[in-house]
């Protein structure tokens, strides 16, 4: 696949890329990302793109995820058009 700067990056615990996210292979809206956020409380992670709002729920701890047991809950909210 190729790298570029845009999309969403995932880093394993050895500091090597585990996962490059782009909307082709994961849903989310675009891979112009201007913000993360994390809420612990709920184990979510909020990704603000140029084209709305995306939501990854983190299940679990990373010994036992699976690329394939990542979630994408995209939400349709946008703002402006």
């Amino acid at each position: 696949m190729a790298q570029n700067g845009n999309g969403l990056f995932r880093i394993d615990s050895n500091d090597v890329l585990a996962a490059h996210y782009l909307p082709a292979n994961s849903g989310i809206f675009s891979d112009t990302i201007f913000s993360i956020r994390y809420d612990s409380t709920f184990d979510v992670l909020w990704i603000g793109t140029d084209k709305g709002l995306n939501k990854f729920n983190i299940n679990g701890s990373e010994q036992d995820k699976k690329e394939t047991d990542i979630h994408v809950y995209p939400n349709p909210f946008e703002i402006g058009d």
